[in-house]
């Protein structure tokens, strides 16, 4: 299993680096390097966002995030006060950017 991490601006959710295992099972293309969501809440910034399970992180506030540890450095940086871009895609679905935001409870 890929390193995992909890992001600090994704609350309750639980990102990972792709492995090729997950790959073949969600429908990837063999060789794709990617952060992969793994869990999220539904009711959180990333939830709210459209992220959901399985999905690639392809980049954050226009950087690359190819692992895991990327997407985690790059969320620290960000503010979801002022929002932070996010491009992400999921097997059958393309790319698409999605801003997260702080949630109201």
């Amino acid at each position: 299993v890929g390193a995992m991490s909890r992001a600090r601006d994704l609350p309750m959710s639980v990102i990972a680096d792709l492995t090729p295992e997950w790959a073949e099972d969600l429908g990837y293309a063999e060789g794709t390097k990617a952060c992969m969501v793994v869990t999220v809440h539904r009711r959180g910034p990333a939830g709210v966002a459209g992220l959901r399970p399985g999905m690639l992180i392809l980049s954050v506030n226009g950087k690359a995030t190819p692992t895991a540890k990327a997407v985690s450095t790059a969320l620290q940086n960000g503010s979801t006060r002022k929002g932070i871009e996010v491009a992400i895609r999921g097997a059958k679905v393309g790319r698409q950017v999605v801003v997260l935001r702080e949630v109201e409870e």
